[in-house]
């Protein structure tokens, strides 16, 4: 569908509990680019590539301890604790408001440091994409 949204703990269409985000359908900015029709881990490491880790981007240098190559693979960010944010891993897959990654993105609180992508604007559909991603169990392949 390319939204999420509903009752907290209330199990979605897949069975998975909610996370409690606003419900697209009232709020009207939850929704990502639906037509995109690759897989969500193919999307997600699209943006890590194009917006996190290039030679420019913060976390092509290293930035917070995290490094993006275009080489990369899930490893780096998939049930790893958060420098920023000892006790949390940055994608805890199936709970996006478990997950530091989510939450920097999401920029509502609750991080130290600032939001990211670190001087731009916070993107609702950047946001429902990764939220989908991590309440998909953040798939890999």
């Amino acid at each position: 569908m390319g939204c999420f949204g509903g009752d907290p703990g209330v199990p979605d269409e897949a069975g998975m509990p909610d996370a409690g985000m606003p419900d697209a359908t009232t709020c009207g900015f939850t929704c990502f680019d639906a037509s995109d029709e690759r897989p969500l881990a193919q999307q997600i490491k699209g943006q890590l590539d194009s917006v996190c880790g290039q030679a420019d981007g913060c976390h092509g240098g290293g930035a917070g301890n995290l490094s993006f190559s275009p080489s990369h693979d899930f490893t780096a960010i998939i049930d790893v604790e958060a420098g920023e944010m000892p006790g949390m891993v940055y994608v805890k897959p199936f709970f996006p408001l478990d997950s530091y990654l989510f939450l920097k993105i999401r920029c509502e609180g609750g991080i130290d440091g600032g939001c990211m992508p670190l001087g731009s604007p916070t993107d609702p559909a950047r946001v429902a994409l990764f939220h989908a991603w991590i309440e998909a169990g953040a798939p890999t392949q």
